[in-house]
Formats: structure tokens, sequence, C-alpha cells
């Protein structure tokens, strides 16, 4: 697999090294990898919503709040790979499909779009899905954000 990510320009990383420094709450799957697309402006992760967080146990259930709070890492980690920082989301929308069961990893793909550029930082829309292992859709999220660039 390593050898098939060399000939698509995309990265294979640490989960674990990916959190570092990166917001709470970190609902990621540390025992699998984050792919970061060749352009650095999606990647694939996967995702682990754990019975034993409080926002989760007397449901069994992820809540839309924890879908949108598990993108934020991630994000983090697409602004990195651009020199970008202080990412802040200034709308969001959730649509949920199917549930998202709690100790259940599942696929969580994110890419920017509409990246404008501006004099200091950029804009875009970051659009995030959650899939089940089996591939059927489980929610989506939009997410219009702006960022500041590194200097």
């Amino acid at each position: 697999m390593v050898e098939a990510l060399r000939r698509t320009g995309k990265q294979e990383l640490n989960a674990e090294d990916v959190m570092k420094g990166k917001p709470l709450p970190h609902y990621v799957d540390l025992g699998e990898k984050v792919i970061v697309d060749e352009d650095k402006r999606g990647l694939e992760a996967f995702a682990l919503f754990p019975s034993t967080d409080p926002t989760i146990a007397n449901r069994k259930q992820v809540n839309a709040g924890s879908q949108e709070l598990a993108i934020w890492p991630f994000a983090h980690e697409l602004c990195e790979q651009n020199n970008l920082h202080d990412p802040l989301a200034t709308e969001i929308h959730w649509k949920g499909r199917r549930k998202i069961m709690a100790d259940d990893p599942v696929k969580l793909t994110l890419r920017v779009e509409n990246y404008i550029d501006a004099q200091d930082k950029v804009t875009g829309i970051l659009n995030a899905e959650y899939t089940s292992k089996k591939g059927k859709l489980l929610s989506q999220i939009t997410c219009a954000f702006t960022a500041n660039k590194i200097n």
C-alpha cells in the first residue's frame, strides 16, 4: 500500500502523531493511518466515538455535535499541510443519513473546496462525510471557514 500511495502522491501519516497539539476532543481510531491527498486539500481517516464519552454513553449513538467536533483536529491538520493556522468555522451544516454507533470505527473523508486565497488569509468550504466500513453514507457536514496564513 505504501508504494501505491507514493505513486498517487498521497501521504500516509500516523494518526497519533497527527493528533498531537490539535484541539480536543480526538475522536480518531489511533490504530489507523491518516491519508492526505497529493494536493493537501483532502484527507481520509477513521473516526472512533467511544461509548465511554459522556456525550455518547447514555444513548450509544453519536450526536451531530460530536460528529462536527471530530472533524476539527483534521481541519487543523489540513491547515498545517497548507501553511495556515487558526482555522475558524463561520457556518456549519450537518445532515444525518444513518446512525453512527459508539465503538464502531467509521471512515471520515474531508475535502476543502471553494478555496479563496486572500492577502493574509484564506476562506473555503470543508466538506466531510462519514461512511460505514461497507461504504454506506452515514452523515455529511459542510463547514465554511477562514484561516490565517503563516508568514
